[in-house]
């Protein structure tokens, strides 16, 4: 960080990191493997600092394939540096004070009603034709989050009131595009300079911008629910508004803004009535549009497909959905030819955050992602996608897994749950995954920390389909009631029955079979049927969980540590070969070594 604030280049002084929006991005133009991005961005395939804070954590990310991590900002450790500073003029404005007003803001002389490239105002609001917005032209003052939020959901304009506050990637295109900021600033937007509240989550915090200079932050507002900024509001325009030529007009009718045809190729794109198939990225969408659903839902339909003599459809990555989207915007006949989909809405994709609590998202139009609590039961557009790979054969009885969805259980599975800043004695490792064979078999993997004094319910980032084997194998003891008028008192092992689970919202489950893998060994197993669907969670069972006070957990002491695989019963034989694979390749693991017996 240091380094950035202290860097002299080209005569500019105001260099800084990326937040990580901005890191994200870095590759949007060309695409992470183009040969321009090499050039341009040369050594980028690493994990680079940025300046977002997650939690007490700074993130990483890795713009090539798109990973991530967190780390605390005090440890001795080393990722690759790239600065960044505005272009636009605006870092040397931020080194001093900007009075937009005058001396007098009574005199201030501004125009009513205008309009340059971009947009067009009145003396009330100003319309965005390109992104479909319509801004308040004033903000409403510095006040808390929830104040500002409950402001903009209350406003009234015009007898219009679906204002709200904006998206952190709106926000950051409000001077984008129009001239110099100048002119922006006092002739279309006459607001005060500082930072902006924005409705956009990351984890548990909230976005914040400031639009001049182009920084911003996250901040846990349960922690510091008084802290105030400025509330600028906006609201979707629901007028058809004709776009600049050479663009793609997504407002008008279904019907009016597709004109594909039944079949054809375009450069990288093959397509029949039913899939569109890309070439370069040997991946194969669907074509046509589904109505929206929920996660779970939008889960269950991908799995169930069955489509031009294949079954192995899924949720794309993040990245898939991102390159997509580079593509769209590159191209506008992608939109009009080829894809029967209105892209301007939020795609549901399959990748987990914050340990599995939340979904990341992505508008294929605009590129701006987000996440969202599955719970909720948000209604999402749904467009699945599989691999294409030569020779590959996709409807025979053994479903296996490709190595794309392979290296995404592997990615998922990097973080163990349970393990942080005041967790001492963590396996802060997960079991390293073998090398890639065609015929392993699994649908998920997590190692999770679950200890005595965790109260209910603990996250564990697996989602579990009706039908499925959830697999447990662990090690540890608990102790739930250390006095002596206990009739359970002192450490107990996993087949004592001090586990539940839930999967979804459903009734809770005690995993009262777990047995041990070896007569002289302290590795134990257990598995169950899923008879719903939806996230699983575990919680130590300290009394009934329904009547229970959480005080019961206070005196609670030690950790079982659980290796847990959720799998196609179907395919025991093909989880069988990975999991034998799996331990072969973690001799040392303490976990393993008790499975094993050694």
């Amino acid at each position: 960080m240091s380094y950035c604030q202290n860097l002299k280049l080209s005569g500019k002084e105001d260099w800084r990191l990326p937040d990580i929006w901005e890191l994200e991005h870095s590759l949007d133009v060309r695409g992470p493997n183009s040969p321009e991005s090499s050039a341009l961005f040369p050594n980028s395939n690493s994990l680079h600092w940025s300046s977002t804070r997650f939690g007490g954590f700074l993130r990483l990310h890795n713009p090539i394939d798109d990973s991530w991590a967190t780390t605390l900002e005090d440890l001795d450790k080393h990722f690759d540096t790239r600065c960044v500073r505005s272009i636009s003029g605006l870092g040397s404005m931020a080194s001093r004070t900007v009075n937009l007003y005058g001396s007098n803001p009574s005199q201030t002389q501004l125009s009513n009603t205008g309009s340059n490239s971009r947009y067009s105002w009145t003396a009330e609001t100003v319309e965005d034709p390109l992104r479909k917005l319509v801004w308040r032209r004033k903000d409403a003052g510095e006040m808390s989050f929830e104040e500002a939020k409950r402001y903009c959901e209350n406003f009234v304009l015009d007898g219009v009131r679906d204002w709200r506050l904006p998206e952190i990637a709106e926000l950051r295109e409000l001077f984008i595009g129009v001239g110099t900021e100048q002119e922006v600033i006092q002739r279309v937007f006459p607001i005060p300079q500082g930072f902006y509240w924005t409705k956009s989550q990351f984890g548990s915090g909230i976005w914040y911008h400031n639009p001049w200079t182009g920084n911003g932050a996250t901040i846990e507002i349960l922690f510091k629910p008084n802290i105030s900024y400025h509330t600028l509001c906006t609201r979707d325009s629901g007028i058809a508004t004709a776009v600049p030529s050479g663009t793609v007009n997504l407002y008008n009718s279904k019907e009016d803004s597709i004109g594909s045809n039944s079949s054809g190729s375009k450069g990288r794109f093959r397509w029949t009535d039913f899939i569109v198939e890309d070439t370069v990225k040997n991946l194969t969408w669907q074509r046509q549009e589904t109505e929206k659903k929920n996660f779970l839902g939008a889960q269950q339909y991908c799995a169930g497909l069955r489509l031009e003599g294949s079954n192995d459809w899924r949720l794309p990555l993040m990245s898939e959905l991102r390159e997509l989207n580079r593509q769209i915007k590159s191209g506008s006949e992608i939109y009009k030819e080829i894809f029967n989909q209105p892209m301007d809405n939020f795609f549901w994709s399959g990748a987990l955050t914050d340990f599995g609590t939340r979904v990341w998202t992505l508008n294929l139009w605009t590129g701006r992602a987000g996440t969202i609590d599955p719970k909720q039961g948000d209604q999402l557009t749904t467009m699945c996608v599989r691999n294409t790979q030569l020779g590959q054969t996709t409807n025979n009885s053994e479903r296996t897994i490709d190595l794309v969805a392979y290296e995404r259980i592997q990615k998922a599975s990097i973080e163990v749950v349970g393990c942080g800043f005041f967790h001492v004695g963590c396996l802060e490792e997960p079991l390293k995954f073998p090398s890639y064979q065609a015929n392993f078999h699994l649908k998920g993997y997590r190692r999770v920390h679950l200890w005595g004094k965790d109260r209910p319910w603990t996250q564990t980032g697996l989602l579990v389909n009706k039908g499925d084997l959830v697999y447990f194998y662990g090690t540890g003891e608990v102790t739930t009631c250390p006095h002596s008028n206990c009739n359970q008192r002192g450490p107990q092992k996993l087949d004592q029955g001090t586990i539940s689970y839930q999967i979804g919202n459903n009734q809770p489950q005690t995993l009262s079979r777990f047995t041990k893998i070896h007569f002289n060994g302290g590795g134990f197993q257990n598995s169950d049927l899923a008879s719903t669907s939806g996230f699983l969670t575990l919680t130590i069972r300290d009394g009934d969980l329904s009547t229970s006070s959480y005080k019961n957990y206070e005196d609670n002491s030690g950790v079982y540590i659980l290796d847990i695989f959720v799998i196609d019963p179907k395919q025991e034989e093909g989880f069988k070969r990975f999991k034998d694979s799996l331990f072969g390749a973690n001799p040392e693991d303490s976990n393993v070594k008790a499975y094993l017996s050694r």
